[in-house]
């Protein structure tokens, strides 16, 4: 682990170029090494600003394949932690490399305030290459009922910590406008807290969705593939299909998130096997018993192929393909 004080201006930029380094030899891409740089930069040169001293520590995760950065400080603390966040707030006279904390925590994966009071502030950065990226092939799909101009489903294909992704569809009751409305509530909470439990998730937006100006409850399907296993939680008429060398199959609760949950939301896992596609859909899409992706025309016109003979015109329709390479 590499320990950098911040005492004076001049420390900001050469904790940057540390954790630049780093990444560098990590293997991020060029691209990922520059958000990087930018947001802890920007953390950096807070502390500068507003807190000194301050102290950076910077070392490697999740096995050589992530990077972590925690910067401290003794300042007075952020008083407005949420204004704070907003891009282009500052209370200093002159520009930062950024636009504020909200430009840094969109640079990296995992944005944490540790602590903000008057003993100081604590941030942590934390980004992970993309290894699961180059193991899976993945596509969604989503388009409204015929005829309708709003889309009461939503989707989510999220790659995280390296080798994890989290899927989710999600399917607002009824259609029209306040269908789309509650969809978006539930699609908020999950990108929030991607991380939790798959059950958590769930009570989440129920709870967030009783209150909702919406009024109306969502169906869910949530899918999580880890390096050994594969988690699934799905409440409401919602579809999964699994094809590999195994058979899988994984049941699905009854319920309507934001109105009625089951006393206990079931989070079902199996063992990730070689060679694995997943279909994950909503109820406008009617998948055959044995359903296969033929491939021999690429990937993604598969996908697009097998939407078109599956989706139903008289609904809101939602697909995602998950494949092993």
């Amino acid at each position: 682990m590499i320990e950098l004080n911040i005492d004076k201006p001049e420390d900001a930029y050469h904790v940057a170029q540390q954790a630049r380094h780093l990444a560098h030899d990590i293997g991020f891409s060029e691209f990922d090494i520059g958000m990087i740089t930018i947001a802890v930069a920007e953390i950096a040169t807070n502390v500068v600003r507003y807190a000194l001293p301050g102290i950076a520590y910077i070392k490697t995760i999740e096995n050589h394949q992530g990077i972590e950065v925690v910067i401290e400080d003794y300042g007075p603390g952020i008083s407005n932690l949420e204004q704070a966040m907003v891009d282009g707030f500052s209370t200093y006279c002159e520009p930062s490399i950024g636009k504020g904390l909200g430009s840094a925590k969109r640079c990296v994966e995992e944005f944490v305030v540790n602590k903000t009071s008057e003993a100081g502030t604590m941030i942590t950065l934390r980004h992970f290459l993309p290894i699961i990226e180059h193991k899976i092939d993945k596509m969604g799909m989503s388009f409204p009922t015929l005829g309708q101009h709003y889309n009461g489903d939503r989707y989510l294909i999220m790659s995280y910590q390296a080798t994890k992704l989290l899927a989710c569809v999600i399917d607002g009751v009824g259609k029209g406008v306040d269908a789309s409305k509650a969809a978006d509530c539930a699609l908020e909470i999950v990108r929030a807290n991607y991380n939790q439990d798959l059950d958590i998730i769930v009570k989440y937006c129920h709870e967030a969705l009783k209150t909702h100006e919406s009024k109306h409850p969502v169906q869910m399907g949530l899918l999580r593939i880890l390096p050994k296993v594969i988690e699934f939680c799905g409440i409401g008429d919602i579809g999964i299909k699994i094809q590999a060398v195994k058979r899988n199959s994984f049941p699905v609760q009854d319920g309507s998130i934001g109105m009625i949950l089951p006393k206990k939301i079931h989070v079902h896992t199996i063992e990730r096997s070689a060679d694995t596609t997943i279909f994950l859909h909503t109820d406008g899409v009617s998948l055959p018993e044995n359903t296969r992706l033929n491939t021999d025309t690429g990937f993604e016109r598969a996908c697009c192929l097998l939407y078109e003979q599956t989706a139903t015109p008289d609904d809101d329709a939602t697909l995602i393909v998950i494949r092993d390479r």
